[in-house]
């Protein structure tokens, strides 16, 4: 069997390795017990391989885009697709329920990540409800001899936009790309006044990228299933807290511990003071509830 990428073996059920075969063409003689095909659990895809058979490994509900319809549904595999063409029918989407479907139009890969599936649905969900996304045929990937097997059944996590909106303004964890975690305050007129950086660092405006409201751009807000939670003096933006740390203390800081901004009561800014992040301590209930 193919153990990966480089092996071929012949092994035995009891565990030996007869001999190795790798791809760049030399041979290894046992007996060893290593690189043993048997390792792995038969599946449907006769592939020894460490990532396991073909399969669809998530499922989201991107939140939708202002003005823009109809909704879209994200299908991650963990294996490349050969291609989207005629394919769209091969998958369903219905309630846990298994009474309501959602009709699929369009099916397309992701630009620049073949194992990204985006299916383009004739409706908009329902609110609170449940749905599944499951593949009614075999679904082929880039490698000829593999497949996602018909039945592959997987929960869809309802997502939200990462940003706190108040009047014409966003408070906005931006770039899902990008290395480092950005926060950054924006408006509606597409100019950026601050970007907040995970390490620590401010970047002031005015400039025009890690905007909240450019939602079709890559530097643009993301979302998650987590979206915005309010806490005691606090509010959460995924992985950002803005709190009130004492009478004279506001904070923005990151899950990681850095503090990018500290404001004082008497009008002075202070950086990247640890012991004044927000996740020093939980969230905690909501008690006053500032930003509504």
């Amino acid at each position: 069997g193919e153990y990966d990428d480089e092996h071929f073996s012949v092994s035995h059920r009891n565990g030996n390795t007869s001999y190795i075969y790798k791809r760049d063409g030399t041979a290894h003689p046992g007996p060893r017990t290593d690189y043993n095909p048997w390792d792995f659990a038969i599946g449907t895809i006769l592939r020894g391989s460490v990532e396991g058979c073909a399969s669809i490994v998530d499922a989201i509900f991107p939140p939708p885009e202002e003005d823009v319809s109809p909704a879209k549904i994200i299908v991650e595999f963990n294996r490349d697709l050969s291609a989207a063409e005629g394919i769209k029918d091969s998958f369903k989407i219905y309630d846990a329920a298994n009474t309501t479907s959602l009709a699929i139009t369009a099916a397309a890969l992701k630009s620049g990540d073949d194992s990204i599936l985006e299916l383009t649905l004739s409706s908009v969900p329902s609110s609170g409800i449940s749905y599944q996304v499951s593949n009614v045929d075999a679904v082929p990937t880039r490698d000829p001899i593999e497949i996602v097997p018909a039945g592959s059944v997987l929960n869809i996590t309802v997502t939200s936009w990462d940003y706190l909106q108040i009047g014409n303004w966003r408070l906005a964890r931006t770039c899902e790309t990008c290395s480092s975690s950005h926060f950054s305050v924006s408006s509606d007129n597409m100019f950026t006044s601050q970007i907040f950086r995970d390490t620590g660092t401010t970047h002031r405006g005015p400039r025009s990228d890690f905007n909240g409201w450019d939602v079709g751009s890559n530097s643009g807000p993301t979302y998650s299933a987590s979206g915005v939670q309010f806490g005691k003096f606090a509010v959460q933006v995924r992985d950002w807290r803005i709190k009130q740390m004492d009478q004279t203390h506001l904070s923005i800081s990151h899950t990681d511990g850095n503090v990018a901004r500290i404001y004082r009561s008497d009008g002075t800014v202070h950086g990247n003071v640890q012991t004044f992040s927000g996740y020093n301590e939980a969230l905690g209930e909501p008690t006053c509830a500032y930003l509504t």
